[in-house]
């Protein structure tokens, strides 16, 4: 297994595919090109910061694209409805109210409803500002905060160290892009004996397998 990743690291990269490709694009060059396209610089840089960005950007539209159609899930009975409950039960016997939850990825701000009209002290953080937008009007009223995800670094959670009694992420982790840097920080602002609670898709099922053949 030390040998497979050393060798993606040294071939299977992104970077290193760039590399390879500005390679072969010199050689045709050197070879076969004319002699206008000969005097011609090739200079590319491959900023791995800059592509994880505009992943997260990518991720953020696509959701701020479908908030509308996320919160009428929600109005219909189905897993939708049944998420809610698989998640609050065993929230509510690890940490009782009124523990401290962040809502990591909180959409448009219905399971966020769910711990607010049970007496938690709700914090909500979502990347999709259309997301935000519908979850604040979803919970008008009550005593929920929202922080917005920093974005020189997509991962950090901007409040201070040991601050949630508990996390939960429902179906969020799966659109991370470093899933490692990300639990880490769930580790950081995190009580000690705090919980995390999170949902990950069944690539097994039917609809998940028709994502995979229809979601640009």
């Amino acid at each position: 297994s030390s040998a497979a990743y050393e060798l993606y690291q040294s071939s299977y990269t992104g970077r290193a595919h760039i590399t390879a490709l500005l390679d072969l694009l010199r050689s045709v060059n050197s070879t076969g090109a004319s002699a206008a396209s000969s005097d011609r610089t090739i200079d590319v840089q491959f900023n791995d910061d800059a592509v994880l960005e505009h992943r997260a950007t990518r991720v953020a539209q696509y959701f701020g694209e479908i908030a509308a159609a996320w919160t009428a899930r929600y109005r219909s009975a189905g897993q939708f409805q049944e998420r809610l409950s698989r998640l609050l039960t065993p929230l509510s016997a690890a940490v009782a109210p009124p523990a401290r939850v962040l809502d990591f990825g909180c959409g448009t701000g219905n399971f966020a409803r769910t711990l607010c009209d049970a007496g938690y002290d709700v914090w909500a953080l979502d990347s999709s500002a259309e997301m935000i937008r519908c979850c604040r009007e979803l919970l008008a009223g009550t005593s929920a905060r929202f922080l917005e995800p920093a974005p020189a670094e997509s991962s950090r959670i901007e409040t201070p160290d040991c601050w949630f009694d508990a996390i939960v992420a429902s179906s969020v982790l799966e659109y991370v892009e470093q899933v490692e840097p990300q639990l880490k920080e769930f580790s950081r602002v995190l009580r000690g004996g705090g919980v995390v609670l999170f949902t990950v898709p069944n690539d097994a099922t039917v609809s998940r397998r028709a994502e995979r053949i229809f979601r640009p």
